[in-house]
């Protein structure tokens, strides 16, 4: 079943504008069997479940307590074993993924990454990739517009927090690429920010289809970024992807206030509990 909807999609580190995007959504009944195909790489999938998390989600516990809760679910993700959940073919992964609002500082509390793809792939030879998820509405805490502006109503005006997100569900997805002869040489990544009311898509199994070209691509070194063309960098390979907890605009209330910025402020977090049952790289 083909979902009508279209996925917000905000990219402010190139400094690209709000646009909708022509990306793919089948509904789900349930987590389908892997798809066997010669024009696929897989990443995640019940033959390869060579997933790490990193979090920084103990250097939160001694504030207000608020993320204490979710200490195991942010450690580490691993299969899924709650009764019903199998995917046919495998167990999807289960866990939270959290980001922060108000300071730039770790913002993104923890993530997920694979670097360990069934084989070797270049930018170039990318359609684009494939994720089946779900989102589970009972154990994500998003705050909605109205919700942020009564929690901040005595610091930060409406206007600015809605420079920073809209209470959507927001993933962030990043492949990461390298230069295997020089550590010091500049790398190619692509990335994205991908977004819907999580009303519209929670509790459901959802397969996405990004297409490589609505990803925003850049060459890094040195921790620097400058926008790039994929054409040009087609022959650099692809080492990894990453997935994180996102705002809308991939920015903090710290970005957006600047001096007026407070360490003071409160800060929330936005909290995405969701399943993952695979992931693939489609190729041209």
């Amino acid at each position: 079943m083909r979902l009508s909807m279209s996925i917000l999609l905000f990219i402010v580190q190139l400094g690209l504008s709000n646009r909708l995007a022509a990306i793919e959504i089948d509904q789900l009944s349930h987590c389908a069997p892997t798809a066997t195909s010669d024009s696929s790489v897989a990443v995640l999938d019940s033959s390869h479940t060579d997933m790490q998390a990193w979090s920084h989600v103990g250097a939160y516990l001694t504030g207000d307590g608020s993320l204490a809760p979710l200490q195991k679910r942010v450690g580490l993700i691993g299969p899924d074993k709650v009764p019903g959940a199998q995917c046919r073919d495998c167990w999807p992964f289960r866990g939270a993924l959290v980001v922060k609002l108000s300071d730039w500082t770790q913002q993104h509390v923890n993530g997920l990454e694979v670097k360990n793809f069934s084989e070797p792939v270049v930018f170039g030879d990318l359609k684009g990739v494939e994720i089946e998820l779900k989102f589970h509405s009972q154990r994500s805490q998003i705050l909605d517009q109205s919700e942020l502006t009564v929690r901040y109503r005595q610091q930060v005006s409406p206007g600015a927090l809605s420079l920073v997100d809209h209470g959507n569900a927001n993933l962030g997805i990043t492949l990461f690429g390298g230069r295997p002869r020089s550590d010091s040489a500049a790398t190619l990544n692509a990335e994205i920010i991908i977004g819907q009311d999580a009303s519209l898509v929670a509790d459901r199994w959802l397969r996405v289809f990004i297409p490589i070209d609505e990803f925003a691509t850049y060459l890094e070194q040195d921790y620097q970024r400058q926008p790039a063309q994929l054409l040009s960098n087609h022959e650099q390979p692809v080492l990894g992807l990453r997935l994180v907890a996102e705002t809308e605009s991939g920015q903090q209330l710290r970005n957006v206030l600047g001096d007026a910025w407070h360490a003071a402020l409160p800060e929330t977090f936005k909290v995405l509990d969701m399943s993952l049952c695979r992931i693939r790289l489609l190729k041209h």
